[in-house]
């Protein structure tokens, strides 16, 4: 866990409930890791606690090309 507040930027932590994009990310206190397809709310802990999760990747949604007429 990290020790202070200094080695990881505010932005990238989310708390249980809070709506995030689609990535993976690891649960802070026991690296249990939860996989969002899409942007979605992020699960509570398993323990009571309020969970806090980092992103540890994104995962990009496929864009949408136009098909070409022929």
């Amino acid at each position: 866990m990290w020790q202070n507040s200094q080695e990881l930027p505010d932005e990238s932590l989310f708390l249980a409930g809070q709506l995030a994009p689609a990535g993976i990310y690891r649960e802070i206190s026991n690296n249990r890791e939860v996989r969002l397809e899409k942007e979605d709310v992020l699960p509570a802990s398993l323990d009571g606690h309020v969970a806090c999760y980092v992103c540890v990747s994104a995962i990009r949604q496929p864009t949408q090309t136009p098909l070409s007429a022929a």
